[in-house]
């Protein structure tokens, strides 16, 4: 294919970004969701993270009740995504179910939302990534954690 060094002028856009919260969720979003049957707020660090053995805000630990499935869990070893029926058996056996609404969180979004992406690959209707995720929850002191052991 043909190389060039000259640049090409964008076209303008009257396009406007928005929220869009069924796809974004708040610390207000996690917190009110606390301890409710219908949701499930799904952890994606590394052990240590989640243990708060290993911190990376103010403080160390998970938001209370958080399922741990680290997001590294959602590939195979050839470093692609598992198969459809092996990422759901994954997700329904760790109690992340279809049913419920599900908010994915790691240390800043990244990590989440690719569990995100996972879900919603196998048809997950309801969720949602907490962007500000764990370095916005450690830090602000205000918000609750709780310190899980892994076995």
């Amino acid at each position: 294919m043909p190389v060039t060094r000259q640049a090409s002028r964008p076209k303008p856009s009257d396009w406007k970004a928005t929220r869009d919260a069924g796809i974004l969720a708040g610390w207000r979003d996690v917190n009110d969701r606390l301890g409710k049957p219908d949701a499930v707020i799904v952890d994606t660090r590394s052990d240590g993270e989640y243990c708060g053995t290993t911190v990376r805000a103010a403080r160390g630990g998970a938001v209370p009740g958080a399922i741990h499935l680290e997001w590294t869990n959602n590939l195979g070893p050839d470093g692609a995504f598992k198969s459809q029926n092996d990422l759901k058996t994954m997700y329904e056996q760790a109690g992340i179910t279809p049913d419920r609404e599900v908010v994915t969180y790691c240390q800043g979004g990244y990590r989440a939302a690719h569990s995100y992406l996972a879900l919603r690959l196998i048809g997950y209707p309801r969720v949602r990534n907490y962007v500000g995720s764990w370095k916005e929850w450690g830090d602000r002191v205000d918000l609750p954690i709780e310190h899980p052991n892994k076995p």
